[in-house]
């Protein structure tokens, strides 16, 4: 009576002997440009062409030259479809060597246009923080300067002391007590020709300035005003209006002002 030969197993066999082509042709078509490294076959000497293509002992074959390997179940045909490709004895291609580079060019690309973006937002704070701190010092400043009382680190003050009645004090001109002839040690007679000298003892229309003003001793406030008369006498000093270098100097430090431009086609 000729032996009885397991159907089933055949059945998957053939099953996974199809599906192993069709994964073979795919592979072949893949976008890898690499061609695929197959592994060497097994080859067992256990077993023979016809067991393991009939797989008598109920375990699916590894490959064309391979056989089944005693002591393992054979799994479900969900598994043994989607291992097909080990079993077959295809190693991994380089398409995940391919995979891996691209993926770590992406996040190179990322992580540079991130810290692109963290620099740019550590720049605009810092152009943000710096426009702040000068907008906040311009004010404070010209606070500083419509103060008539300069306050210095350590003064004490009542309330009554910011009182307008106080700050009127503050803002009346005081007298110089001091003699700028004598602190500097100078003669007002030899400076004739120095005009920036002369112009601050001399007002806008070419009077001297009078001793509460200058706060000269009287020795000194004569010698002044002659040397004032002598510069006037010699054309040195103009005697109604400031000299033409300070005016020079004053309109050169004077902020420039914006004039509209004027085009011919406007008019028409």
């Amino acid at each position: 009576m000729p032996p009885r030969l397991p159907i089933f197993p055949a059945v998957h066999r053939c099953a996974d002997v199809s599906i192993a082509s069709v994964v073979q042709r795919f592979s072949a078509v893949s976008l890898s440009t690499s061609a695929y490294r197959a592994a060497p076959p097994r080859k067992s000497p256990l077993a023979s062409s016809g067991a393991s293509f009939l797989d008598l002992d109920g375990e699916p074959a590894r490959g064309p030259g391979s056989t089944a390997v005693p002591g393992r179940s054979r799994m479900a045909g969900s598994s043994s479809s989607n291992n097909s490709n080990n079993s077959n004895g295809y190693a991994p291609t380089s398409a995940s060597g391919d995979m891996t580079s691209s993926n770590a060019a992406l996040s190179r690309v990322l992580f540079d246009s991130g810290m692109r973006r963290r620099m740019n937002d550590r720049r605009e704070e810092q152009s943000r923080s710096t426009l702040e701190r000068m907008a906040e010092r311009k004010v404070s400043e010209d606070y500083a300067r419509q103060m008539p009382r300069r306050w210095r680190a350590g003064d004490v003050y009542a309330p009554h002391d910011l009182s307008a009645a106080e700050m009127a004090k503050w803002r009346r001109p005081s007298r110089t007590t001091a003699d700028v002839v004598d602190i500097l040690g100078i003669n007002p007679l030899d400076e004739y020709r120095n005009f920036a000298m002369v112009s601050e003892f001399v007002s806008t229309m070419g009077r001297i300035k009078h001793s509460r003003e200058t706060g000269l001793r009287a020795v000194n406030q004569r010698r002044m005003a002659r040397a004032i008369r002598r510069a006037i006498g010699l054309g040195i000093h103009p005697s109604v209006h400031r000299h033409p270098e300070i005016l020079t100097s004053e309109i050169a430090n004077m902020p420039k002002q914006s004039y509209a431009s004027y085009d011919s086609r406007q008019r028409r």
